[in-house]
């Protein structure tokens, strides 16, 4: 292998005024240099073969940023010493070391450490780039993440802008994210070498920089919306191979199963999904793949966290004082917060709901008054197999967030993990040969 190396310009250039100025970083691997400057902006991002540089040089912009109540502070000074980048923030005052370590491939990028107070997160990675993100740019770009508590803000493989960050709720310590940049042919084997190389993340050799060489994923699927059965396994496998189709798309809701706890329609699917482990076991003799398909963390309003008892993790737009006592039967609920704006337009795509999760109970509202008192009228108890009850003074009352007709999990409770691990335990248990997350 040819030696790698991370480059410090040594020598200072001096100023007419006599003043030193540091010289520029450049860190590089055999395909890609990265040049930032003493103060921390950006400089050029090269393809070494040519010597283009992607770099968007229409505006100045930073290799870095760090957030700290609310404000966004850029970096403004760099140095590296012995394959540690310190950025500094002096706005915020706000230091982050990250390790540097260039690969034949790629150049990975770990926060080593970051210090200040009331540290919201970290952009340690930022680089606008010219490039349009198409395959038939002879060069591309691609910053990919490494575990879990690093974001990065583009879909790869080919993006236009680098960018990765980390945040304090998750620990900044430890985010690592991986820059690839090379010429156009060697992208995919790239992006390959770094999942393999990657010792945090899944290892799926059948999808992301795989993908394009297996051949399930070329093929063709029919939509299977509930009316796939033990019954008719045949039929549809015959369907299949007449239409040249190699994949059924199980898509969930209606009457197939819910989303959310995935309860199987018990009429249709006697045992359930072990039911269905026979039917996708019969698909995978003849040849042909299943895809379970679902509404990612969404969850209906028929499952068990929506009734007899809603969950408490049941995400909210916000919630809402109680200004008096009511009683299980009054239709009308007055709080003590502003409705104004409020409305009851929902619909499919509507970021909206008319559902108030008060104790124990889900109410429904026909009508929110725009001004004082504030109130919700036309109010129905005890909504969706929930029980009517008294609520007293003072009690809250969640305004539920509503998308596609469908309730969500609060992301910083147990219930978004144990949506995931529900999706999990179906896959692995009937042999799925894939996911569909729709509706993310």
């Amino acid at each position: 292998m040819r030696t790698l190396c991370v480059v410090l310009g040594v020598l200072a250039v001096y100023s007419s005024a006599g003043m030193a100025q540091q010289a520029p970083i450049v860190i590089e691997n055999p395909h890609l240099r990265y040049t930032i400057s003493s103060e921390g902006r950006n400089l050029a991002f090269v393809d070494r073969a040519t010597g283009v540089d992607y770099l968007r040089q229409d505006a100045p912009s930073v290799c870095a940023l760090a957030r700290r109540k609310g404000v966004e502070y850029p970096a403004t000074s760099t140095r590296f010493v012995n394959g540690r980048l310190t950025i500094e923030f002096s706005q915020a005052d706000v230091k982050a070391v990250l390790g540097v370590t260039p690969r034949d491939s790629y150049i990975q990028f770990t926060v080593d450490s970051v210090s200040g107070d009331n540290i919201e997160s970290i952009t340690f990675l930022n680089v606008p780039l010219t490039l349009q993100g198409r395959p038939d740019e002879p060069f591309g770009a691609c910053a990919l993440s490494l575990n879990l508590i690093t974001r990065v803000d583009q879909l790869p493989a080919l993006q236009t802008n680098l960018r990765a960050s980390c945040y304090g709720k998750f620990g900044m310590e430890r985010a690592k994210v991986a820059i690839v940049g090379m010429p156009m042919p060697g992208m995919l084997e790239a992006l390959r070498q770094v999942l393999t190389d990657a010792d945090e993340m899944p290892h799926c050799t059948v999808a992301g920089p795989w993908a394009h060489d297996v051949p399930f994923n070329h093929g063709s699927y029919l939509f299977n919306f509930g009316s796939l059965t033990d019954s008719n396994v045949d039929e549809w496998i015959a369907m299949a191979r007449n239409l040249g189709v190699t994949q059924i798309d199980n898509h969930g809701g209606g009457g197939f199963f819910r989303f959310g706890d995935f309860v199987l329609n018990k009429e249709k699917w006697p045992n359930g999904w072990d039911t269905y482990r026979r039917i996708v076991q019969r698909l995978h003799d003849a040849g042909i793949g299943s895809i379970f398909h679902t509404y990612a963390f969404f969850i209906d309003k028929q499952s068990k966290y929506v009734r007899p008892v809603p969950d408490k993790r049941l995400d909210a737009f916000r919630a809402f004082t109680l200004a008096a006592d009511i009683s299980a039967d009054a239709t009308e609920i007055t709080v003590a917060e502003s409705t104004q704006a409020m409305t009851t337009v929902t619909g499919f795509f509507e970021h909206n709901s008319v559902i108030l999760h008060v104790g124990d109970e889900l109410v429904t509202f026909g009508a929110v008054s725009q001004e004082p008192p504030w109130r919700f009228t036309k109010v129905q108890r005890g909504a969706f197999g929930t029980k009517a009850a008294a609520h007293e003074k003072g009690a809250k009352a969640r305004h539920l967030k509503e998308c596609f007709g469908l309730l969500v999990p609060d992301p910083e409770s147990t219930l978004f993990e144990e949506i995931a691990k529900n999706h999990a335990e179906i896959v692995n248990s009937c042999e799925f040969d894939g996911i569909y997350l729709d509706a993310i």
